[in-house]
């Protein structure tokens, strides 16, 4: 059994996601005398404590990169402010324009060029807005879409569990399927940030740092749909809408690109609109 564990630790030892397995061994005796030992069971050499700081780790980089993915694009929309075709550079323009009028107030083409100026100005201040709002949308859009991908790795987890409480109960090794189990929640900790809990008998329960339960002997449903057009009203995230509770998820959620994906949505661009504004 020791060698069988530990060619399978070699053979997966450049495998993402892949944890260590140990033999587990407890003493056998005969008749009150010592016998050598038996093998227990095989487990993965996890640390608990390791993998709680890796979701939380994963959690926040999910949320920043999703905000900064966003935030990136919304700042490229306002144009280098040292460039002559950004709004920065038409609004110089347009006060240019008016220093000219000033030369020679009754000059029509002059007055001409500073409305036309202040004109391309205006314009340039709709595109940017109508971008804005297009990125809330976007936002809107991908949460939906985050949502779907988390309740798919929430199933597959609650499925896991099952098989590995199957595998326990008839003594088979259940490495194999703890690790596949342990990719999917790394996987769901990039979208929102979770706290996962052995069980006993097998299987993990996973909630969300805010004590959502996620998955227990089965997975939760969590559903939303995204709004359908720019200045819509948005829905909230629902916690197991089938039960008639109408639990909103968001407030339960402090991290992965979910939560970031709010934060933008919500707070980020509606205040750059509010100041572009």
């Amino acid at each position: 059994s020791g060698i069988g564990t530990a060619s399978q630790n070699i053979t997966n030892a450049n495998t993402p996601g892949y944890v260590r397995a140990e033999v587990v061994l407890a003493p056998h005796t005969d008749l009150g005398e010592g016998g050598g030992v038996d093998v227990t069971g095989i487990r993965r050499a996890a640390d608990r404590f390791l993998a709680t700081a890796s979701f939380i780790a994963q959690a926040a980089q999910g949320a920043a990169s999703a905000r900064a993915d966003i935030l990136n694009r919304a700042q490229a929309n306002f144009g280098d402010p040292a460039g002559t075709t950004s709004m920065f550079g038409m609004l110089d323009r347009f006060w240019s324009a008016l220093t000219q009028i000033s030369v020679d107030p009754a000059s029509t083409l002059r007055r001409d060029e500073a409305v036309g100026a202040l004109q391309s100005t205006y314009n340039e201040v709709r595109r940017v807005g109508q971008t804005i709002q297009d990125l809330i949308s976007e936002s809107d859009q991908r949460i939906g879409d985050a949502v779907a991908q988390a309740q798919d790795l929430m199933k597959r987890v609650a499925d896991l569990n099952s098989q590995i409480r199957l595998s326990k109960s008839a003594g088979s090794d259940t490495t194999n399927a703890e690790n596949a189990q342990s990719q999917l929640i790394d996987q769901l900790s990039s979208l929102m940030d979770v706290s996962v809990t052995p069980t006993e008998g097998g299987g993990v329960q996973v909630r969300t740092s805010g004590g959502a339960l996620l998955v227990g002997t089965q997975a939760a449903t969590i559903t939303y749909t995204p709004s359908d057009g720019n200045f819509a009203p948005h829905g909230v995230i629902n916690l197991n809408p089938q039960l008639g509770s109408a639990t909103n998820l968001e407030p339960y959620l402090s991290g992965g690109s979910i939560k970031g994906l709010l934060q933008v949505r919500d707070h980020d661009l509606p205040g750059i609109a509010e100041a572009l504004g």
